[in-house]
């Protein structure tokens, strides 16, 4: 058996010291690990045809929210591939097909291996980092998934901390602008069980996404001195909010990723930004 022929396979974990050879439907449990797996290697099916003109299809959905519209519905977390109406080109995002269907834009978790934030603005166009484990997954499939006609977004946040307290802010209306307007943010809050650290003071609505080599807080320079991309105020403060700082708490390199309203001071072990489509 191979993964070419079973067509609900996307990924194959070979190990050769034991010979063995493992197939899943996703990449949740295809992950290689130095005290787990170490030599092993995990491979992706290739989305496409080749000469012989034998093809393997993506999942068909735009998004998470059209997999569940279509009567999928799974109680976990699931790396699959959406085709977004105007993208030219598949791609991986972790879904919630549950209570509407999420697609996953921004995933933080402190016990997974590190990725590094603080980019440049190219790299926050095209998105970095392992789908299933810290992944921004960029503006480019960002745009797509939002650039389906007839159709209103919400943003969910999710943050839990080490003690395994929860909360969720949501935040309709959600749009970003394209490359001209430097990836503008505009949303409208809804719930604030986190407390108000994205429209609150200072407000980040209509604010440009600044990364170091591209920064739009002036003398301020937040991107530099935080050490991540994010929608910062020109101003002094420049966030009360900021997702994609370090996860190493306590780190001399970098800023904490911290959430201020109600989680000031909080060691956050986990962070989730996720998109609901609404016609």
């Amino acid at each position: 058996m191979t993964c070419i022929e079973e067509a609900e396979c996307r990924r194959l974990l070979f190990c050769p010291a034991d010979n063995s050879c493992k197939l899943y439907q996703d990449g949740t449990g295809c992950i290689v690990k130095p005290n787990i797996n170490a030599g092993c290697s995990c491979y992706k099916k290739n989305i496409g045809c080749d000469e012989d003109n034998n093809c393997t299809c993506p999942l068909g959905y735009y998004d998470c929210s059209d997999g569940y519209s279509r009567g999928i519905e799974y109680p976990k977390e699931l790396l699959t591939t959406i085709q977004p109406v105007s993208s030219p080109e598949p791609f991986e995002v972790l879904c919630y097909l549950d209570y509407g269907g999420f697609t996953s834009i921004l995933m933080r978790a402190e016990y997974c291996d590190f990725e590094e934030f603080n980019r440049t603005l190219a790299e926050y166009e095209t998105g970095f980092g392992a789908v299933y484990l810290n992944r921004w997954i960029g503006f480019n499939h960002i745009l797509a998934i939002l650039n389906n006609p007839h159709s209103s977004f919400t943003l969910k946040v999710q943050l839990l901390d080490i003690n395994w307290v929860s909360c969720e802010n949501r935040y309709s209306n959600f749009e970003i602008g394209d490359k001209t307007t430097n990836y503008v943010l505009s949303l409208t809050a809804d719930t604030a069980n986190c407390g108000e650290s994205i429209t609150g003071t200072p407000n980040l609505n209509g604010r440009p996404f600044s990364t170091y080599d591209v920064d739009f807080t002036g003398v301020h320079e937040c991107a530099l001195n935080y050490g991540g991309g994010w929608w910062f105020d020109e101003s002094t403060e420049c966030s009360q909010s900021f997702l994609t700082g370090t996860i190493e708490y306590g780190s001399s390199s970098g800023v904490y990723y911290f959430w201020k309203d109600n989680w000031n001071g909080a060691h956050i072990k986990r962070i989730a930004l996720k998109l609901i489509r609404y016609n």
